[in-house]
């Protein structure tokens, strides 16, 4: 039980690719530490697709309360400071109730949000922002990517070129502070956070358990209605530019629904991008995240207790 009298709140944070565990393991780690489970991904804040985002089902969030889990309508633009405020306020909200704050989930930055606090980035001009969403249109992914090259290399080379709105954030802070966003992210304001007392486990199995693991959830969350959730979103006519649209499985589900591809080249494709998405997670978390305890597989065998240590 959590000692309220503790200086400082202890919490656990659970972070790694998808597929790799992450919610089997904060559920395991709520049931013996009397614990809270806090949503720390990014399209699970959506309410629009909790199937094909993955999100624990109606039955595991009777069992152990859930926090942060499709709050937002999909048309909602929600940033990492959004993210922060909510979480700090329910892992206080937890802790004085007596129970164990446990974060979990594969947005690197949302974790990173709660151990380093945020990024002091100044604020962009609206002209800027307007002109660099012009020259993206304009240029398109692979051209724009070569633009940002030309003027950031060292943001270029941690960014994808289908990354469209981080491309256009590190264009636009560039242009606007003649820094790198690389050195802004570097400038955190850690008082927001600088009563957390993190510990991290970072899910790290075999890339080859990761796909097949992958594969099984698609073929469950097709099964289980995944399609019907991308048709009702198809729906609504959202921009195409929102975060949720970007969640995986929802560009290939939707060129299915549009008899574009049949329903293996979908779920093939989706597979692909799934791929290339654990990838990029799992060099984000080893890069960023040296201090956290890393692991291939559940149960992990050493985990730190509610009172912080190990």
């Amino acid at each position: 039980m959590i000692k309220n009298s503790h200086p400082h709140i202890p919490i656990l944070l659970i972070g790694g690719p998808t597929a790799s565990g992450k919610s089997k393991l904060a559920l395991s780690l709520a049931q013996k530490n009397n614990g809270v489970i806090l949503n720390g991904d990014s399209m699970q804040t959506y309410k629009d697709l909790p199937i094909l985002t993955a999100q624990p089902s109606t039955l595991e969030q009777q069992d152990i309360p859930h926090e942060l889990y499709g709050i937002l309508p999909g048309n909602h633009l929600y940033s990492v400071a959004h993210w922060q405020t909510r979480a700090l306020n329910a892992i206080e909200n937890a802790w004085k109730q007596g129970k164990q704050p446990i974060v979990v989930g594969g947005s690197g930055l949302y974790l990173q949000s709660l151990t380093l606090g945020l990024s002091k980035i100044p604020d962009v001009p609206e002209s800027i922002r307007t002109w660099v969403r012009q020259h993206y249109e304009t240029l398109g992914n692979k051209e724009f990517h070569q633009y940002l090259t030309s003027i950031d290399s060292q943001m270029s080379k941690r960014l994808h070129e289908n990354d469209k709105q981080r491309m256009m954030r590190a264009a636009e802070v560039k242009l606007a502070t003649s820094r790198s966003l690389a050195h802004w992210q570097k400038q955190r304001n850690h008082d927001a956070v600088k009563h957390l007392k993190c510990k991290m486990i970072v899910l790290l199995p075999p890339r080859t358990q990761l796909h097949q693991n992958s594969e099984l959830r698609l073929n469950q969350m097709i099964t289980n209605g995944a399609i019907e959730e991308v048709r009702a979103l198809k729906d609504k006519n959202l921009d195409e530019n929102l975060p949720i649209m970007k969640a995986l499985g929802v560009n290939e589900l939707s060129a299915y629904l549009d008899n574009k591809l049949n329903l293996q080249e979908a779920t093939q494709q989706t597979l692909q991008a799934t791929r290339q998405y654990i990838k990029r997670q799992s060099t984000w978390f080893c890069n960023q995240f040296p201090q956290a305890q890393f692991v291939s597989s559940y149960p992990v065998p050493h985990i730190w207790g509610v009172d912080g240590e190990q």
